[in-house]
């Protein structure tokens, strides 16, 4: 019967060590694994003013995955198209408007795929204070940040995504009535339509108003994704987002 004991009692212990170990690695950053681009040198500027001007861009940014997760400065990542580019452009602004950074990076020779790119801000714990939604992240890739003409955005995301399944949209249409056209996203062809939805808010100032979400499996769904808004009863013509295009 001692025996017997001894005999459950280890196979318990090693379930628990087991467990304790796939915890151990569990709880290991996977974005640690992920390459690494570092910002271009004197480009970081940064700033937090509750009288911050608000952005008189449309597009707000693209989140993939989770976004009730907090920001965490160390695991901001970009999800780069295959491109021509030399430059990614970032700019970083929160929905009330109050955090603000801009940032520069050389991407020339990079690959497609997922990286995590380096925030060096100076006052974390505003930065850390925000929820992913309520950051937006405008990444644009460019010859020259300095360059006005639109080229791609990316998507970025504040996780390592386990898979493609969740984005969200950031829009500045103030309070309009707004939905996307996403072409060939459905088996049958036909273009589905994403209704977005307004943010309720007593926010007087703010740099976004309107999210946009939904599933998707493939990012090179997005180049095409344009989006409708409704002004005074009558849908205003498409504009092409241009997240995720391949050069």
């Amino acid at each position: 019967m001692l025996q017997k004991l001894n005999l459950v009692f280890e196979i318990k212990l090693t379930t628990a060590s087991i467990i304790a170990i796939i915890a151990f690695f569990h709880a290991m950053p996977l974005y640690a694994e992920l390459p690494f681009i570092p910002i271009a040198e004197n480009s970081w500027e940064e700033g937090y003013d509750e009288s911050q001007p608000v952005s008189a861009y449309i597009y707000m940014g693209t989140i993939i995955g989770n976004e009730r997760r907090r920001v965490d400065p160390d695991v901001l990542l970009v999800h780069l198209p295959s491109m021509n580019s030399s430059m990614l452009c970032v700019e970083i602004m929160s929905r009330d408007a109050r955090y603000y950074a801009r940032s520069k990076y050389y991407i020339s020779g990079r690959s497609t795929g997922i990286y995590r790119i380096e925030i060096p801000t100076r006052i974390p714990e505003k930065l850390k204070s925000y929820m992913a939604d309520e950051i937006s992240v405008i990444a644009e890739l460019k010859d020259s940040c300095e360059h006005p003409e639109m080229t791609s955005f990316v998507p970025v995301s504040w996780s390592v995504p386990e898979i493609l399944s969740r984005i969200t949209i950031q829009l500045n249409v103030s309070g309009a009535e707004s939905k996307l056209i996403i072409p060939n996203f459905s088996a049958n062809n036909n273009p589905t339509v994403v209704k977005c939805k307004v943010i309720e808010s007593s926010l007087k100032n703010t740099s976004f108003d309107t999210l946009c979400t939904f599933g998707i499996d493939d990012l090179n769904l997005l180049c095409k994704t344009s989006l409708r808004r409704r002004d005074f009863g009558d849908w205003l013509k498409p504009i092409n987002l241009r997240i995720f295009c391949a050069e």
